[in-house]
């Protein structure tokens, strides 16, 4: 029976060998001659109407000769291997490089951005959490000390206010003049402070604070420095791992991404209680959260869906108002011009849309990790 079995298993062994030995039936995939790839400036800052310079960056096999065609998003077209297009107008357009060699096709898209030069009505301002700096959209920028996340503004004194975690347990809230000079520490000790909200009527400062057990609200006293916990999990309730953080009439809105602890909490700033307001099943989970002052309403980020969505602020009446690329840190409501500001931490993008979700403009591609944001008038 041994012996059989042995017989068996070296017929089976045999025709296996010489079924892979068949070429045609698993040919080999015959290897790329041309890969195609570009990159591009744009003169004028950006702003329509500019002129782009491509560069084609595209590696062909040795003995191979590739053909080129760009399509520039516009309805035009050009052979050219190393092309400028002038596009008149505002807008995103996707540009598409096509190579073909005798025996093989690569394609690259990518998205250029033409700003609109009347598009803002505001100074906007973003803290970029991987270049270390904050920057004025369609403006200049300044390096700052440290992983920040969230940002605020205090227009009375010209100062903006931003959290930095770059060091766990070390974590602080600074405040800096609007052109980077100055730069103070306002309270340390935080153990990965995330986002920060202002009451400058009562000169105070809120910041969502999370990791290694903390999960809290810290109050600041600007004047001061002393800082206290308003909310934390273990004591009060809060979920875990709060990050965005809004103030309005003596309430803060915060966001929160643990599981189970989503979505979005509202807490007295007496520190007389902390409800969760929005869960996971109505508002999934997401970062950014921005109180619209005027007409009542709360903005917040949904990354499971990939929306932002509004509420009132009682939490009730979720809708819609636009879909997005991905996380979204920085929302900020424009009540005299009727828009809504945010960035998408993923794509480096700064938007700005009207209050309902329409006319959606592009106003920068430039940034790495961009985060909190705020606005001057």
């Amino acid at each position: 029976m041994k012996y059989l079995l042995n017989r068996l298993f070296i017929a089976a062994s045999i025709f296996v060998v010489a079924a892979c030995s068949n070429d045609d039936d698993f040919p080999v995939p015959q290897a790329s001659t041309v890969d195609v790839e570009y990159s591009f400036s744009i003169d004028n800052e950006a702003f329509a109407p500019a002129t782009v310079t491509f560069t084609n960056e595209t590696r062909v096999a040795e003995g191979k000769t590739a053909t080129f065609n760009w399509s520039f998003g516009d309805g035009t077209s050009s052979s050219e291997e190393n092309p400028t297009h002038f596009y008149e107008s505002p807008g995103s357009y996707t540009v598409t490089l096509t190579a073909v060699t005798e025996d093989d096709l690569d394609f690259v898209e990518k998205t250029v951005v033409i700003k609109d030069p009347d598009a803002l009505l505001t100074r906007l301002f973003v803290i970029d959490a991987a270049d270390l700096l904050i920057g004025e959209v369609n403006g200049g920028s300044f390096g700052i000390d440290g992983f920040g996340t969230g940002i605020e503004y205090d227009s009375d004194n010209e100062l903006i206010y931003y959290t930095d975690a770059e060091v766990l347990g070390e974590g602080k809230l600074w405040r800096v003049n609007l052109d980077g000079s100055d730069a103070e520490i306002v309270a340390e000790g935080f153990e990965d402070p995330r986002d920060v909200a202002l009451d400058l009527d009562n000169n105070k400062a809120y910041i969502t604070d999370r990791g290694a057990g903390v999960h809290a609200v810290h109050e600041i006293d600007l004047s001061s420095g002393n800082s206290t916990v308003l909310y934390d999990n273990a004591n009060d309730g809060l979920g875990e791992l709060p990050v965005g953080i809004d103030f309005y009439d003596n309430n803060l809105y915060i966001t929160c991404v643990e599981i189970d602890a989503e979505s979005v909490w509202v807490g007295n700033t007496d520190g007389s209680g902390v409800t969760r307001i929005i869960d996971y099943n109505a508002g999934g989970y997401g970062y950014g959260i921005a109180v619209d002052k005027v007409n009542e309403k709360i903005y917040f980020d949904d990354t499971d869906t990939g929306n932002i969505l509004m509420a009132n602020l009682d939490g009730s009446g979720i809708q819609t108002v636009i879909a997005t690329g991905n996380r979204v840190y920085g929302l900020v409501v424009d009540n005299t011009n009727g828009k809504l500001y945010y960035s998408e931490r993923n794509s480096g993008s700064v938007f700005m849309i009207n209050l309902d979700g329409s006319d959606k403009v592009t106003l920068s591609s430039d940034f790495n990790d961009p985060r909190g944001l705020f606005f001057i008038p």
